[in-house]
């Protein structure tokens, strides 16, 4: 279980936000970035080259699995994004 921001760097093995930033955009095809707010966090990614970001929120108290399947979703939407920009739609 998630419970903090301090349990989530310890997921990673790291000891500040800017660790676990740097650990999520090298460890996410679509270079997923990581801010704290207040009662959780944001994950997101910028799309370069086009004018799209695409956002999740996740309030604490959150699983492992929760947290995986966030970062997975927002890959598979910006996978489709650029499937779609690719072709058009």
């Amino acid at each position: 279980m998630i419970r903090d921001l301090g349990d989530l760097l310890d997921l990673y093995g790291v000891d500040s936000l800017a660790g676990l930033d740097r650990q999520v955009y090298k460890q996410t095809a679509c270079g997923a970035w990581v801010r704290e707010i207040d009662g959780g966090v944001n994950v997101g990614s910028s799309v370069e080259g086009h004018d799209a970001e695409f956002l999740e929120t996740l309030d604490f108290p959150f699983t492992v699995d929760d947290w995986r399947r966030t970062l997975r979703g927002l890959e598979a939407e910006v996978d489709d994004y650029l499937m779609e920009a690719a072709h058009g739609q």
